[in-house]
């Protein structure tokens, strides 16, 4: 399913024309389109109802409450269709990646070991970022950081046994 917003907004730089409800006719380049499908169009031809009068315009502003119908090029509905499969596959795999790791858990070993958990957490219990400073060469041949993923789906069946 399309939303007609999400459809004008993907028509934009594109030909349409637009029929209001007193019968004229504008066709012209899509510029702008708000939420309440007001456009505004560059380079158009107005037709008056009655189809025998023609007047180029080099920008017109149509209300959208006047708007009866909107013709749009069929390669503009592929792009909304291509679009909006790429946006269902984001989400899916940003709900996938949410269920699948909770956090990311770092664990400091040697001789910095103290100092990087008296880093770790602030007065609000929150992660910082802080860098373990060396006191010398020799300290850092120990250091170890391992970084631990843990898997939400795993913890849960381990508690439950």
């Amino acid at each position: 399913m399309v939303l007609p917003l999400s459809l004008l907004k993907t028509a934009q730089n594109h030909p349409m024309l637009i029929e209001l409800k007193n019968g004229e006719t504008y066709n012209g380049m899509l510029v702008a389109c708000d939420s309440w499908m007001n456009v505004h169009l560059r380079d158009a031809i107005c037709t008056s109802k009655e189809g025998d009068r023609f007047v180029k315009i080099p920008e017109v502003y149509v209300r959208g409450s006047t708007i009866k119908y909107l013709r749009i090029p069929d390669e503009v509905v592929d792009l909304v269709k291509d679009e909006v499969k790429e946006v269902r596959r984001q989400q899916k795999e940003n709900q996938r990646m949410k269920k699948q790791f909770s956090r990311v858990v770092v664990v400091v070993e040697g001789p910095h070991r103290a100092e990087a958990d008296a880093a770790e957490e602030d007065s609000h219990g929150e992660r910082i970022e802080e860098e373990v400073e060396e006191d010398s060469r020799e300290g850092t041949d120990n250091l170890n950081i391992i970084v631990v993923l843990i898997d939400i789906g795993w913890i849960s069946n381990w508690k439950n046994l």
